[in-house]
């Protein structure tokens, strides 16, 4: 398959994967990491590059702005580990970001997997396999992914990603937005805060005016993709389970990340983030609708003991797992 570049796309496609690496990097530096970022990434890349080795076949399924395969990257440098490894994900603006981090060194592909069907102008996803042209991978690393796939089109995936590993293959996958029993009632799940933004921006008497004022079908357009952008989080109960049904065998741990307001608030301005408020054009009163409101979410969290004032904490999954027999 034809290597994906970057090439040719608009500026402010460029600037939506630019502003979600910074919700990764603050700085722009990828040796200065936004505490949560390097919090949650550090169990999922340190049990990816234990047992990796030269040669090694690896894709990095949802890549990105490149966060986790940057942060994999230097863990194989220390070690002197040369890998293949493939980024796969379905948005230009952020794999774009991942491509001019990475592209010049050996051994790094990118892969755009959304397409849009000819004639229906639907938006489809090509397969793993075809991706991968044939190969299969000795591991798959899935981060901050998993909780976004609708339940049907998870299973679907889960059986994809069994197809493409090895024999001895492993996949690893974290997500901070997946249900546990396990979960203290003073940690909430990651995007939780942005679920009530967006609940708020429903309600709020100014966004419903600038919905008004548009064309009923633009404005349905954009509360249908406003909608989607953080959706209800699954159990795990049903994740593993979609895992056994696929023939996948493992286990899960946990663990919580504080994330910083600061933090917070870069996330929820990322460019395709802040579309849950898509009924602003203007981007400054966008942001300052967005920043208003979750401000108020970060209260209501402090308020049920879930934040203090700088930080809310999140619950983070982490599954490590293998073909069955």
């Amino acid at each position: 398959m034809q290597e994906w570049t970057p090439r040719g796309l608009p500026p402010e496609v460029l600037h939506d994967g630019a502003a979600y690496h910074r919700a990764l990097y603050p700085q722009g530096r990828v040796d200065l990491l936004a505490s949560w970022h390097a919090r949650s990434s550090a169990p999922l890349v340190a049990a990816a590059a234990a047992t990796l080795h030269d040669g090694d076949l690896v894709v990095d399924y949802g890549a990105g702005a490149g966060g986790s395969a940057i942060e994999l990257l230097k863990l194989l440098d220390r070690q002197g580990t040369s890998v293949d490894l493939l980024l796969v994900d379905p948005l230009p603006s952020w794999l774009s970001n991942a491509w001019n981090l990475l592209h010049e060194r050996a051994g790094i592909h990118f892969r755009l997997s959304a397409i849009t069907e000819g004639g229906s102008g639907k938006r489809g996803f090509l397969p793993l396999q075809e991706l991968l042209g044939g190969r299969q991978a000795d591991l798959i690393l899935s981060s901050s992914m998993l909780h976004l796939v609708p339940s049907k089109a998870r299973a679907g995936l889960l059986e994809q990603w069994r197809d493409c590993l090895l024999p001895t293959g492993r996949l690893l996958w974290n997500s901070g937005d997946i249900d546990h029993p396990a979960r203290p009632a003073d940690v909430a799940l990651i995007h939780d805060p942005y679920r009530r933004v967006r609940q708020l921006v429903c309600d709020d008497p100014a966004y419903r005016a600038a919905l008004s004022r548009l064309d009923p079908a633009a404005a349905e357009r954009i509360e249908h993709e406003a909608q989607r952008i953080f959706p209800l989080p699954p159990a795990i109960a049903e994740v593993e389970e979609q895992l056994r049904a696929a023939g996948l065998q493992g286990a899960v741990t946990t663990q919580t990340v504080r994330v910083d307001y600061d933090d917070a608030a870069r996330f929820i301005l990322v460019d395709r983030l802040s579309r849950v408020a898509g009924g602003i054009a203007q981007q400054a009163e966008r942001d300052a609708l967005l920043l208003r409101h979750l401000s108020t979410a970060l209260g209501e969290l402090a308020a049920v003991g879930q934040a203090d004032g700088v930080a809310y904490r999140s619950f983070w999954t982490y599954g490590t797992y293998t073909r069955g027999g």
